[in-house]
């Protein structure tokens, strides 16, 4: 389980030292909050188009080995 620890305390580690340091530049919460939401919907966003990037190599493959 260490390793699962690690993975979601870099998850929280770059969500809270973003809040942190948009706070600390602008001195607004609702700047800083939405700030993190925009960065959380950019890398949910680019996860999903990887994924179906990783889907589409996977299609091709299996289409040239097996048919």
């Amino acid at each position: 389980m260490p390793v699962i620890g690690s993975i979601v305390g870099a998850i929280v580690g770059a969500i809270a030292g973003l809040w942190t340091m948009e706070y600390r530049a602008k001195g607004d919460r609702d700047a800083a909050t939405r700030s993190v939401h925009s960065y959380i919907g950019g890398v949910l966003l680019e996860m999903a188009i990887e994924m179906g990037a990783a889907v589409v190599v996977i299609v091709i493959f299996a289409w040239q080995a097996f048919v």
